[in-house]
Formats: C-alpha cells, sequence, structure tokens
C-alpha cells in the first residue's frame, strides 16, 4: 500500500472509488429494474389492427380490430380502443367496445377493460340491447361473455341494473347475476 505523502497514492484513490461505484451499481437494483422493464416491454406492435376469424364452413365468426395492439413474448396482447363484432347464424352480431382489452390463452380469452359497450341491433320480435360495464371476459368460440361488475343494460324503455352478467351471445340470451334492480319508463305514443 502506498503512503499518503506518495505521488501513487491519489491514483490508488482514484481506483478504488471507481472499484466502489461499479461495486454499487451491481449491487443497487438498477440492473434488476432494467430486465423488468425489457420483460415488460412489447415484442411486437401493430397499428389498426384487425383480425377475422373465420369457421370452418367459411363463414366470419368474429371481426376483433383496434386502433393499437402490443404483443408480448408470453403470448398475451394488448389493445388500445378494441372493437369486438361477434356474428350470429340467426340474428343480428353483438358489437362490444371498450378503451382497451387484453387477450390470452392463444385468443381463447378476450378481456375487455374500460367504458366496455354490448349492443345488438334491434330485430324481429326483440328490441335493441345496450349495455354498458367496467369489465367483460369473452370467450369468442364458446360465444360468451361475462363480469362480476355492474352492468347498466337498457332494452326498449326499461332500464336495469345488476352486479354481475352472463351473456350467451349465440342464442341472444342475458343473465344477470344478482342485485338487480329496474326501471321502466312508457314513452308517450302521438
Amino acid at each position: 500500500m502506498s503512503a499518503p505523502d506518495s505521488p501513487a497514492f491519489p491514483l490508488f484513490l482514484g481506483l478504488l472509488a471507481a472499484l466502489s461505484w461499479w461495486l454499487y451499481k451491481e449491487t443497487s437494483g438498477e440492473k434488476v429494474l432494467s430486465q423488468v422493464a425489457s420483460e415488460n416491454a412489447a415484442d411486437a406492435f401493430v397499428e389498426q389492427m384487425i383480425i377475422d376469424t373465420i369457421n370452418e364452413q367459411g363463414t366470419l365468426e368474429y371481426r376483433l380490430s383496434a386502433d393499437h395492439a402490443d404483443y408480448f413474448a408470453d403470448s398475451r396482447a394488448e389493445l388500445r380502443n378494441p372493437s369486438l363484432v361477434i356474428m350470429r347464424e340467426q340474428g343480428q352480431p353483438w358489437h362490444l367496445n371498450a378503451d382497451r382489452a387484453q387477450i390470452t390463452d392463444q385468443g381463447n380469452l378476450i378481456e375487455l377493460f374500460d367504458a366496455v359497450e354490448i349492443r345488438r341491433n334491434p330485430e324481429p320480435g326483440q328490441n335493441a340491447i345496450h349495455a354498458r360495464t367496467s369489465h367483460l371476459l369473452i370467450r369468442p368460440d364458446a360465444q360468451t361473455a361475462e363480469t362480476g361488475a355492474r352492468v347498466v343494460l337498457e332494452i326498449a324503455e326499461s332500464r336495469i341494473t345488476a352486479d354481475g352478467m352472463r351473456a350467451f351471445l349465440k342464442q341472444g340470451r342475458v343473465e344477470l347475476l344478482s342485485g338487480v334492480t329496474g326501471r321502466y319508463e312508457q314513452q308517450d305514443k302521438q
């Protein structure tokens, strides 16, 4: 070791400081944070995405579109402003929109989040349906949708609220799960 009045002593202190700085950087967690950030980063993205799913007969089953989609290594995708149209053999298709979505399970699960809207136009013998909620889990192949969140359902002059819903989209049937309350306002006919 050099004496404090030796000319090599400042060099020794500089090397010691550099080694201390390097050791601090390696153990401070910055490396862990950068690894976590890179693991959460999308592997690919698409702007103005449209996916059409066709059945074995060549008929459109559903169309999923979004303003932006991020694809991740764990086989999930996150969408901004998704729109899903689920076709039915008989009757009007279902239109589902939200602020964002996540697709998992190789496309077998679609979760819609924030300002979720579900619509079906009127058809012979049935009124239009319009529902709003904050979260909806969709199984496109089974044509089902469900939520445990608060739902506001409007059919004709009726407004119904409930905690939770199951929708069997193929059959055009909706089940409200609990806490169901409703209001009917008859429109004046002139």
